[in-house]
């Protein structure tokens, strides 16, 4: 599963947090190109319960907290 991030621009202080409550399988969070998320076009939850929370500077996303059990 993946989930898309809207666009940074114009979204300053925006903030959001994934959690990926089942078991299987790797959830990922991508920001629209070409954005990035910390320098990468997609970041990755894979064990259940992680969490990632995120943010926009305007321009792009970086991830704020992550816990990856």
């Amino acid at each position: 599963m993946l989930a898309n991030l809207p666009t940074a621009i114009d979204n300053s202080g925006l903030e959001y947090t994934f959690i990926k409550t089942v078991a299987g399988g790797i959830h990922g969070v991508a920001p629209l190109a070409p954005e990035t998320l910390n320098g990468l076009p997609t970041q990755t939850l894979v064990a259940q319960y992680a969490t990632m929370d995120v943010i926009s500077d305007g321009l792009e996303w970086f991830i704020t907290s992550r816990y990856l059990l």
